[in-house]
């Protein structure tokens, strides 16, 4: 399960990770973290001023609260991305993962093909 750029729109962010971990065991987010000596409001980008929708935000201990009342793990590997899972995953698997992301679109465009006209033939086949 992924949810980018999500959580700090939660008003229940803990009733919200409930509610993902139902679907699926493992959940991958991405937030910006705020810093322990919690900044003004001029002096944060990410509070998103000009827009108004951040509710919430989020530091370390805190994601690593939410994970650990669920019986799981918060792994993180820098920048904003984190990872709630049930059990380690290797540091070196974890780096590898999210500095090869940006090759797989090369790859799953080699390997796989577009269903988008077979779906639609097999749905107009259906409506007849």
């Amino acid at each position: 399960m992924t949810s980018f750029e999500a959580f700090e729109h939660f008003v229940h962010p803990a009733e919200e990770l409930d509610r993902l971990l139902l679907i699926a065991p493992n959940v991958l987010l991405s937030t910006e973290l705020i810093a322990d000596a919690t900044p003004s409001h001029d002096a944060w980008w990410y509070y998103g001023k000009e827009h108004g929708q951040h509710i919430g935000f989020f530091r370390f201990k805190t994601l690593e609260k939410l994970a650990k009342d669920r019986g799981k793990l918060l792994l993180h590997y820098g920048g904003s991305y984190f990872l709630i899972v049930d059990k380690p995953i290797s540091r070196m698997l974890l780096k590898l993962t999210f500095r090869g992301r940006r090759l797989l679109p090369f790859i799953l465009r080699r390997q796989l093909t577009s269903k988008t006209w077979a779906d639609h033939l097999d749905m107009a086949k259906d409506n007849l």
